[in-house]
């Protein structure tokens, strides 16, 4: 009898150590639920590029072109919808690109049906001021009554706008001993006309050599077609590429 007792005792003690810790449980996990935000019938609208991710777009590069339509890719919270929707832009105070300089067209801020992610249009125009100076144009989510705004990080979007070129990142002095030697403006300019490209920072090593063997040809035939050698303040620009195995 002694031990019938002291059984029961213990079943008991269990049962009531299972209610406290089911009691708990479910008390924790209604708080995490209540953490979770719900977007109940709303759209909402960010750009998919955080607020600290700079842009810039150089005319510089963007050879004999007198404007540029920027793309600018969005992001939609919310449930899935089959009809396209309005989207608004507006831009914040701290942009210095002149209003003259840009234009936001209603047409090109349109949301397509059936997606969660969208690329939207600003056309930008190439000034002569450009050629000295670098523009700010900062970008905003404006709502209206199709979207709210969405994430708080990602409502803006600056992005430099300029006629004015750098030596790019990936230029390096291994790739300039290696493939494409000194790097200038002119020889940069001519390398973008060859090869349609001017960012191969995401290019792997194996990968420049076509794409400096179709430069050099690319040169070599402009040279006939022009009657001249085509020069840099280095030289001629094929006496100073390297690579030559074409």
């Amino acid at each position: 009898m002694k031990s019938k007792s002291n059984n029961n005792k213990s079943r008991t003690a269990t049962l009531r150590a299972a209610i406290v810790v089911l009691t708990l449980s479910s008390a924790l996990f209604s708080c995490k639920k209540e953490e979770i935000p719900v977007y109940s019938g709303s759209d909402y609208l960010h750009f998919t590029r955080p607020a600290t991710d700079t842009l810039t777009v150089s005319f510089g590069v963007l050879l004999d072109r007198n404007e540029y339509r920027l793309p600018v890719p969005v992001t939609r919270i919310g449930t899935l919808s089959n009809r396209d929707m309005q989207c608004a832009l507006t831009t914040d105070a701290a942009s210095t690109l002149p209003a003259t300089d840009y234009e936001i067209k209603s047409e090109h801020l349109v949301f397509r049906a059936g997606r969660f992610n969208d690329t939207l249009h600003v056309t930008l125009r190439k000034t002569p001021a450009m050629d000295n100076e670098r523009f700010l144009l900062v970008l905003s989510i404006q709502p209206n009554e199709t979207f709210a705004k969405g994430m708080e990080t990602h409502l803006r979007m600056p992005v430099y706008v300029t006629s004015q070129v750098e030596r790019p990142d990936w230029w390096t002095d291994e790739y300039a001993n290696a493939f494409l030697g000194p790097y200038s403006l002119v020889k940069y300019q001519w390398f973008i006309r060859a090869i349609g490209r001017h960012d191969l920072s995401d290019t792997p090593v194996n990968e420049m050599i076509p794409l400096v063997k179709n430069f050099v040809t690319y040169l070599r035939a402009k040279e006939t077609e022009l009657g001249a050698p085509i020069e840099d303040e280095n030289g001629r620009l094929l006496d100073t590429i390297p690579y030559k195995n074409v």
